[in-house]
C-alpha cells in the first residue's frame, strides 16, 4: 500500500565536506604597531592549505546511503504488518546518491511503472534479495530462500498460503518461482505477505527507485 509525506523533520547536519560549511579567515592579526610577522602568517597559510586539501581529499563519493534529511511518512495500508500498521507515521531518512542495498532494510520507493502501476504515492516495503542473488519460494519448510539458504524472517507473523501454486500476475500464493535479481535493482516484499502486492508478482525494482529508508 502506498504511503503519504508528511512533513520534514530533520536536516544534513554541516560538515567539513558541505560547501556551506565556514572556511578559516585569511586575515592576519595586526602587531602593536599596525604589522606582522609576515614569515609566520605565510608558514600558517600554507598549513591551512595543506589540512584542507587533506580533508577535500577525503570527500569522497563513500557511503552512498550517508546522511541525508529525515521526513515522516504515513502507512496507507495493512501491506507492512506488524512493523508498520496502517496509518502510523514513520521517519526515513533520504538516500543521497545511490541507494547502496541492504537486505532487511525497509524502503520508501516511487513505482517504476510497468507491473508496479503507474500510482504516485510512494510504497513501504522490505529489500530481501539484492542484486545478483537468486530467490525463491519456498523450501520444505514453506521459507523463503536466498542462494538456496532459507531466511529467518521473524517479522512475518501474517504469511500467504502455501496451498495456491505460483501465479506471476497475482501475489495470493507464498510461492513463487526463483528470480535471480538483476544487478542495481532489488528484490521486495511485504512484512504481510497474505496482502501485500510486491516483487512477488510485479518482479524486482531498480534501486534508483528507493529514496528513503526507515529509521524509525
Amino acid at each position: 500500500m502506498a504511503v503519504t509525506t508528511t512533513g520534514t523533520s530533520g536536516r544534513r547536519h554541516d560538515s567539513a565536506c558541505d560547501p556551506g560549511a565556514a572556511a578559516p579567515s585569511s586575515d592576519a592579526p595586526g602587531g602593536p604597531h599596525g604589522t606582522v610577522d609576515s614569515g609566520r602568517i605565510r608558514r600558517m597559510r600554507r598549513l591551512l592549505v595543506f589540512l584542507l586539501v587533506m580533508a577535500v581529499a577525503g570527500c569522497g563519493d563513500g557511503d552512498a546511503t550517508g546522511t541525508g534529511t529525515t521526513e515522516q511518512f504515513t502507512q496507507g495500508g495493512v501491506s507492512m504488518e506488524p512493523t508498520v500498521k496502517a496509518g502510523q507515521v514513520v521517519t526515513a531518512q533520504t538516500v543521497t546518491g545511490t541507494y547502496e542495498a541492504r537486505r532487511g532494510d525497509v524502503v520508501l520507493i516511487r513505482s517504476p511503472g510497468g507491473l508496479w502501476g503507474d500510482r504516485k504515492a510512494p510504497l513501504l516495503k522490505r529489500v530481501v534479495a539484492v542484486g545478483g542473488e537468486t530467490i525463491a519460494c519456498c523450501d520444505t519448510s514453506g521459507r523463503v530462500t536466498v542462494d538456496g539458504k532459507p531466511l529467518a524472517e521473524p517479522y512475518v507473523t501474517e504469511d500467504a498460503s502455501l496451498d495456491e501454486p505460483p501465479n506471476p500476475n497475482y501475489c495470493g500464493p507464498r510461492r513463487f518461482a526463483a528470480v535471480t535479481v538483476p544487478a542495481d535493482s532489488v528484490f521486495v516484499l511485504g512484512d504481510s505477505r497474505a496482502r501485500s502486492n510486491d516483487s512477488r508478482c510485479a518482479g524486482p525494482v531498480p534501486v534508483s527507485s528507493v529514496f528513503a529508508v526507515m529509521v524509525d
